[in-house]
């Protein structure tokens, strides 16, 4: 026998979704929650048109109307620059991750806010482009005992359920050798990005408060890209 140490020779293989947690400047995210208090029902276009801030019909969510609103482009510019050195961060960590060589410029299509109230929920659903996002500007106080006190089976009221893999059929039955749901525990001034086709959902909460939050979608494009998309609009960097 020999004293070759087996357990110190191997490397884990890295496999699945790449989703990225990080924490961001406080006073940002008070400038951002102040920006998303700024949208109204509609905003005027640079061509003279007006466009919708209120996007209801075209998201997931089971929201009262007005309370999921989109940015206009002067605030989606605001937005991209202040977050360029985190998306780019993301970039180049997420090749990494699935051991790319070359590293993509991307675009920011559309920024909205979220005001969540107590019983509205996020359905499992995706998103287009090739990766979203998710800040959590405000939690509500009692939304953590809340939490605490779940008894039910599940991602708890007011997370962030992440789902991929394969799955039994039955919601009651899991795989020992697969972890297909991840629980991201929102936090005030924290940050995920993540594939925009990963699956997700928000469980509902019954605690008094709004969770407010900013989401949004990017694509990665060609580095020589001069352009970032806001659904058919585009605007020069």
């Amino acid at each position: 026998m020999s004293n070759y140490d087996h357990k110190y020779e191997y490397k884990n293989m890295y496999f699945g979704p790449y989703i990225y947690h990080c924490k961001l400047d406080p006073q940002f995210c008070k400038d951002l929650l102040e920006q998303g208090d700024k949208t109204t029902d509609r905003y005027l276009q640079e061509d003279g048109t007006y466009t919708n801030q209120i996007i209801k019909d075209s998201l997931a969510g089971d929201l009262k109307t007005g309370h999921e609103r989109q940015f206009d482009g002067k605030q989606q510019r605001w937005f991209n620059k202040s977050l360029k050195d985190v998306f780019t961060h993301y970039t180049k960590e997420r090749m990494n991750f699935h051991n790319y060589i070359f590293v993509p410029d991307y675009v920011i299509e559309n920024v909205w806010i979220n005001y969540q109230h107590a019983n509205e929920y996020q359905p499992e659903h995706t998103h287009s482009g090739d990766f979203s996002w998710v800040i959590y500007l405000q939690i509500p106080e009692g939304m953590k005992a809340e939490r605490e006190n779940y008894k039910k089976k599940g991602p708890g009221p007011g997370c962030i359920a992440f789902s991929y893999g394969e799955t039994s059929g039955n919601p009651d039955v899991t795989f020992p050798w697969v972890t297909n749901i991840h629980m991201g525990v929102p936090e005030a001034n924290e940050m995920y990005i993540f594939p925009s086709q990963l699956k997700h959902a928000v469980p509902p909460f019954k605690c008094d408060g709004v969770r407010i939050s900013v989401s949004g979608n990017g694509a990665f494009q060609r580095p020589d890209s001069k352009l970032y998309v806001m659904g058919e609009k585009r605007y020069e960097v």
